[in-house]
């Protein structure tokens, strides 16, 4: 499956701070980063990375950041209509 990564990373690194790495060894602006995840630590690396975050609401309609203001899609064929 590593044809489909170009890395992975894990713990014990907290996720705002694989996501700044990420964003500082390929000189990308933060504002200009979208972070997709599933649960309020997701949010949190996001806010820490100083990125865009938009939640995947769960088939189970969970969704752990609901009344956050968070712009949320149930699989990637809604982002770009709510990338726009």
């Amino acid at each position: 499956m590593d044809v489909y990564f170009k890395d992975i990373y894990g713990s014990p690194r907290q996720k705002g701070e694989i996501a700044r790495a990420i964003i500082n060894q390929n000189g990308y602006n933060p504002s200009e980063v979208i972070f997709i995840g599933d649960f309020i630590t997701d949010l949190k690396g996001a806010q820490d990375a100083g990125t865009v975050f938009i939640g995947r609401v769960a088939d189970s309609g969970n969704a752990p950041f609901a009344g956050m203001g968070v712009k949320a899609i149930k699989d990637l064929n809604d982002l770009e209509e709510i990338i726009q």
